[in-house]
């Protein structure tokens, strides 16, 4: 599905995003390979997805979602919501939290 929504959708929409909640890493990972560009953000105590049943953890840090794009060969770009680069200050703050 991640991969025909990049063909179909493209050059509309050109990013196509893969949720960790929802998937895990191994499953975000495959699904990264698969044809989705985006990992969504990271988030800390995330319980929307895990009162309806998910399993897949509450947190990903910076840390993690650096480790994960480098295991399937996926350069990291931190980004704002519409895409566009963050500054040095933000990634600072980022990094902190």
């Amino acid at each position: 599905m991640h991969a025909i929504a990049r063909i179909v959708l493209h050059p509309l929409i050109p990013n196509i995003q893969v949720s960790w909640v929802k998937m895990g890493p191994e499953g975000a990972a495959a699904i990264l390979n698969a044809g989705a560009n985006d990992m969504g953000g990271t988030l800390m105590d995330e319980s929307i997805t895990r009162a309806a049943g998910g399993v897949n953890g509450q947190e990903f840090g910076p840390t993690q979602m650096r480790a994960l794009a480098a295991s399937v060969g996926r350069p990291v770009r931190q980004r704002t919501t519409l895409y566009d680069p963050v500054s040095p200050r933000q990634t600072h703050i980022t990094e902190s939290l």
